[in-house]
Protein backbone atom coordinates (compact mmCIF):
# COMPACT_ATOMS: atom_id res chain seq x y z
CA UNK A 1 0.00 0.00 0.00
CA UNK A 2 1.32 3.42 -0.92
CA UNK A 3 2.37 5.67 2.00
CA UNK A 4 2.24 9.46 1.78
CA UNK A 5 3.62 12.06 4.13
CA UNK A 6 1.57 15.25 3.94
CA UNK A 7 1.31 18.56 5.75
CA UNK A 8 -1.63 20.82 6.51
CA UNK A 9 -1.95 24.31 7.89
CA UNK A 10 -4.42 25.82 10.31
CA UNK A 11 -4.69 29.28 8.80
CA UNK A 12 -6.47 31.75 11.06
CA UNK A 13 -7.81 35.18 10.31
CA UNK A 14 -9.85 36.98 12.96
CA UNK A 15 -12.20 34.27 14.29
CA UNK A 16 -12.11 32.15 11.14
CA UNK A 17 -10.12 29.08 10.11
CA UNK A 18 -9.55 28.49 6.42
CA UNK A 19 -11.02 25.36 4.86
CA UNK A 20 -10.63 24.43 1.20
CA UNK A 21 -13.05 22.28 -0.77
CA UNK A 22 -11.47 19.67 -3.03
CA UNK A 23 -12.37 19.75 -6.72
CA UNK A 24 -15.03 17.24 -7.70
CA UNK A 25 -12.61 15.61 -10.16
CA UNK A 26 -9.96 14.98 -7.45
CA UNK A 27 -9.70 12.18 -4.90
CA UNK A 28 -12.43 12.77 -2.28
CA UNK A 29 -13.92 15.47 -4.47
CA UNK A 30 -16.28 17.86 -2.71
CA UNK A 31 -14.88 17.21 0.77
CA UNK A 32 -13.27 19.96 2.80
CA UNK A 33 -9.72 20.01 4.12
CA UNK A 34 -7.14 22.09 5.87
CA UNK A 35 -4.87 23.22 3.01
CA UNK A 36 -1.49 21.62 2.49
CA UNK A 37 0.05 18.83 0.48
CA UNK A 38 2.58 16.10 -0.13
CA UNK A 39 6.14 16.17 1.15
CA UNK A 40 8.76 16.24 -1.62
CA UNK A 41 12.17 14.55 -1.26
CA UNK A 42 14.65 16.69 0.66
CA UNK A 43 12.03 19.03 2.14
CA UNK A 44 11.39 19.63 5.80
CA UNK A 45 7.76 19.48 6.91
CA UNK A 46 7.63 23.27 7.34
CA UNK A 47 9.21 23.84 3.91
CA UNK A 48 6.61 21.53 2.40
CA UNK A 49 3.70 23.37 3.95
CA UNK A 50 5.07 26.77 2.96
CA UNK A 51 5.56 25.59 -0.67
CA UNK A 52 2.13 23.96 -0.86
CA UNK A 53 0.34 27.05 0.47
CA UNK A 54 2.16 29.20 -2.06
CA UNK A 55 1.29 26.79 -4.90
CA UNK A 56 -2.33 26.16 -3.89
CA UNK A 57 -3.39 29.53 -2.46
CA UNK A 58 -0.73 31.98 -3.67
CA UNK A 59 0.15 33.08 -0.13
CA UNK A 60 3.44 33.43 1.70
CA UNK A 61 2.68 31.73 4.99
CA UNK A 62 4.34 32.04 8.35
CA UNK A 63 4.58 28.45 9.58
CA UNK A 64 4.14 28.36 13.33
CA UNK A 65 3.93 25.68 16.00
CA UNK A 66 3.29 22.01 15.37
CA UNK A 67 -0.30 21.15 16.34
CA UNK A 68 -0.80 17.42 15.82
CA UNK A 69 -0.21 14.45 13.57
CA UNK A 70 -2.69 11.92 12.22
CA UNK A 71 -2.27 8.54 10.58
CA UNK A 72 -5.15 7.44 8.40
CA UNK A 73 -5.63 4.60 5.93
CA UNK A 74 -7.81 5.21 2.88
CA UNK A 75 -8.78 2.42 0.47
CA UNK A 76 -5.61 2.64 -1.65
CA UNK A 77 -3.04 4.46 0.48
CA UNK A 78 -1.91 5.39 3.96
CA UNK A 79 -1.36 9.03 4.92
CA UNK A 80 0.76 10.45 7.73
CA UNK A 81 -0.46 14.01 8.21
CA UNK A 82 1.54 16.66 10.09
CA UNK A 83 -0.41 19.78 11.02
CA UNK A 84 1.01 23.20 11.86
CA UNK A 85 -0.51 26.47 12.96
CA UNK A 86 -0.21 29.30 10.45
CA UNK A 87 -0.47 32.51 12.49
CA UNK A 88 -0.08 34.83 9.53
CA UNK A 89 0.41 35.16 5.79
CA UNK A 90 0.94 37.78 3.13
CA UNK A 91 -0.70 37.98 -0.27
CA UNK A 92 -4.25 37.59 -1.48
CA UNK A 93 -5.70 34.10 -1.43
CA UNK A 94 -6.15 32.87 -4.99
CA UNK A 95 -7.80 29.47 -5.37
CA UNK A 96 -5.72 27.27 -7.68
CA UNK A 97 -6.29 23.65 -6.67
CA UNK A 98 -9.68 23.73 -4.96
CA UNK A 99 -13.32 24.50 -5.81
CA UNK A 100 -13.65 27.13 -3.12
CA UNK A 101 -12.55 28.20 0.33
CA UNK A 102 -14.41 29.25 3.45
CA UNK A 103 -13.49 31.01 6.70
CA UNK A 104 -15.14 28.92 9.41
CA UNK A 105 -15.45 29.50 13.16
CA UNK A 106 -13.93 26.56 15.05
CA UNK A 107 -17.24 25.52 16.59
CA UNK A 108 -18.72 25.04 13.09
CA UNK A 109 -15.93 22.88 11.64
CA UNK A 110 -17.93 19.71 12.32
CA UNK A 111 -20.76 20.97 10.11
CA UNK A 112 -18.46 20.67 7.06
CA UNK A 113 -17.82 17.35 5.33
CA UNK A 114 -14.14 17.02 6.15
CA UNK A 115 -11.68 14.52 4.74
CA UNK A 116 -11.51 11.60 7.17
CA UNK A 117 -7.88 12.37 8.12
CA UNK A 118 -8.86 15.98 8.92
CA UNK A 119 -11.67 15.11 11.35
CA UNK A 120 -9.32 14.37 14.29
CA UNK A 121 -7.42 17.57 13.45
CA UNK A 122 -10.63 19.57 13.84
CA UNK A 123 -11.25 17.85 17.19
CA UNK A 124 -7.76 18.71 18.48
CA UNK A 125 -8.14 22.28 17.26
CA UNK A 126 -11.53 22.73 18.93
CA UNK A 127 -10.16 21.46 22.27
CA UNK A 128 -7.21 23.81 22.00
CA UNK A 129 -9.34 26.86 21.25
CA UNK A 130 -12.03 26.29 23.89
Amino acid sequence: MKRLTVTAGIIRKNSGILLAQRKKSDFAGGLWEFPGGKLEPGESLRECLRRELLEELSINALIGDFLTEVRHTYDDFHVHLFVFLVPGFSGEILIRDHQRTAWVCAEYLSSYSLLPADIPVAEVLLKRLT
